[in-house]
């Protein structure tokens, strides 16, 4: 019995060690971090001074792609990265720009789909399913699945 207390006394004492390194590597590398892309976002914003949403959705064949998916996918966007009044613009690379992963751009995708009415439900069969990479190919991509019926 006794060594099975020390054995757990033992594993809980590593996890907690884990645990107390990883919190320690948070609080050292977290702020740069957290500093240094505030940093970047307000350089981009400063270069792209003048752009607005109207820039971005000329980008797009109106008649074509639905206007409200191209707003969500701007104001999402926009949250994303720091809030509003940040420029994005449709050829902006959606993992290199604004580091957002296959499982982040997953989730928006589904809020964005939300919002416009649009069905997740067969995306395979979307010319885009797997190359969305820009702004503008997660725009088409949303534009080319089904509406939801009411």
């Amino acid at each position: 019995m006794e060594t099975i207390i020390s054995g757990l006394v033992a594993i809980l004492f590593w996890v907690l060690k884990g645990v107390l390194a990883l919190l320690v590597m948070l609080l050292v590398f977290g702020p740069p971090i957290w500093l240094y892309e505030r940093r970047r976002f307000r350089l981009l914003t400063e270069a792209r001074q003048g752009l607005s949403i109207c820039q971005f959705a000329r980008s797009f064949d109106y008649r074509r792609t639905d206007t409200k998916i191209i707003r969500a996918v701007y104001e999402g966007i926009q949250d994303w990265a720091i809030g509003a009044n940040f420029p994005v613009k449709a050829d902006d690379y959606i993992s290199d720009t604004y580091g957002m992963v296959d499982e982040d751009l997953d989730d928006f995708a589904e809020e964005v789909a939300a919002k416009t009415n649009r069905s997740l439900a067969s995306t395979t069969s979307n010319s885009y399913f797997g190359k969305v990479e820009t702004v503008k190919d997660l725009v088409l991509f949303l534009n080319d699945q089904p509406k939801l019926t009411a």
